[in-house]
């Protein structure tokens, strides 16, 4: 790293040197304070998805119990949906 500064300030200059690197931070400030925080975005993200699942699955338990679900016994007398060809 000292070695490739050295040989940039001798092809640009000092002033070229501390321009670049000048250039760079505010490039990278201005990066920082633009770009949204996809960390806690993931996170929200994860956390709505599994309230989500916890929900469905919550109405799904109340609307289809088991014992009148058509697709738990598809072929049996006590479906109320036949799936069974012929």
């Amino acid at each position: 790293m000292i070695l490739y500064n050295y040989q940039l300030s001798r092809s640009v200059g000092a002033e070229g040197l501390i321009a670049l690197t000048v250039i760079v931070q505010l490039s990278a400030a201005v990066l920082k304070k633009l770009t949204p925080p996809f960390g806690r975005l993931a996170a929200e993200e994860a956390r709505l998805e599994g309230q989500f699942r916890t929900t469905h699955s919550k109405y799904a338990a109340a609307i289809y119990p088991m014992s009148t679900n058509p697709l738990a016994y598809p072929c049996s007398a006590d479906s109320p949906l036949s799936l069974c060809p012929g």
